[in-house]
């Protein structure tokens, strides 16, 4: 007995993600990642904030979405299995320094707002370890092999 599927009659293939959608679904997640911040954490609070930088709703209660969102996008990165070594190559460094930018939290030095719940100092070395990981992972989405 054979399940008709209507992909070639392969059962497997209803599984498989393909490389176009997982880089869709990449696409997606970091472009909608500021607007969701913004409106999560202004619609989970009392007031209407829009942080200096992305990486400060860490402080507020976004912070777990931006992480969560960030470990997703490097997880998927990590998996992404490009046509060519140098892509791989990319992808993989990609998607470490998108989970180190989300485990590392930057340092706020502008102050805090009203939005903000968490009232406590990254420290010098997260803050490093940040700031390379995002200019990492900004070179490597920018490079022609990504």
């Amino acid at each position: 007995m054979t399940v008709n599927t209507g992909n070639n009659g392969n059962p497997d293939d209803n599984i498989v993600i393909s490389y176009k959608t997982l880089r869709k679904v990449i696409g997606i997640l970091g472009i909608s990642l500021p607007f969701a911040c913004v409106i999560g954490s202004s619609a989970l609070n009392d007031c209407w904030c829009v942080e200096t930088s992305i990486s400060f709703f860490y402080f507020t209660k976004m912070g777990g979405f931006l992480v969560g969102t960030l470990c997703l996008l490097g997880v998927f990165l990590l998996v992404n299995n490009a046509f060519d070594l140098q892509d791989i190559i990319v992808s993989r460094l990609a998607g470490t320094c998108a989970i180190l930018i989300g485990l590392f939290p930057a340092r706020k030095l502008t102050g805090w707002n009203a939005c903000d719940i968490v009232f406590r100092e990254a420290s010098k070395g997260s803050d490093t370890v940040h700031s390379v990981a995002t200019a990492v992972f900004f070179i490597a989405l920018i490079s022609p092999e990504a």
